[in-house]
């Protein structure tokens, strides 16, 4: 799970076509590590509930490899699709992994939009990857 409505939405059984409508609301965090508040008197409460991150644990093979990534690099319908990033992986084992990071940070980087008069504020987003190749 992003962390973001959309995912939890879609955890829960909602139809994508719902949470297609929601338009960039659907992007809006609901989880992350961190976070506080400010107090009354000005300073700042850190929320712990919101500093446990969730853990999954897969068995790793020799072979595999690891991306993690911002939501600027996969993000349905925005950037690259899982499938996408799954095919250029695959096509590129040869690469090291920080050549892996860069292919992947530049594919999704092409899909980003530079402002233009139709769209002032363009289209993108920050874009972070990390790539580990697990070797026997």
């Amino acid at each position: 799970m992003d962390g973001d409505l959309a995912s939890d939405l879609l955890a829960r059984g909602a139809a994508p076509e719902e949470v297609r409508e929601l338009g960039t609301m659907a992007r809006a965090l609901r989880e992350c590590v961190g976070g506080c508040v400010k107090t009354e008197d000005g300073q700042l409460d850190i929320l712990r509930e919101s500093c446990q991150p969730k853990f999954s644990r897969w068995p790793l093979l020799p072979g595999d490899v690891i991306v993690l990534c911002s939501d600027g690099l996969v993000e349905e319908g925005f950037f690259l699709e899982p499938a996408t990033l799954a095919d250029i992986v695959r096509n590129n084992m040869h690469c090291s992994a920080a050549e892996l990071a860069l292919v992947l940070v530049e594919a999704a980087d092409a899909m980003q939009r530079v402002p233009t008069i139709l769209e002032p504020d363009g289209f993108g987003d920050n874009i972070s990857c990390v790539v580990v190749k697990i070797t026997g």
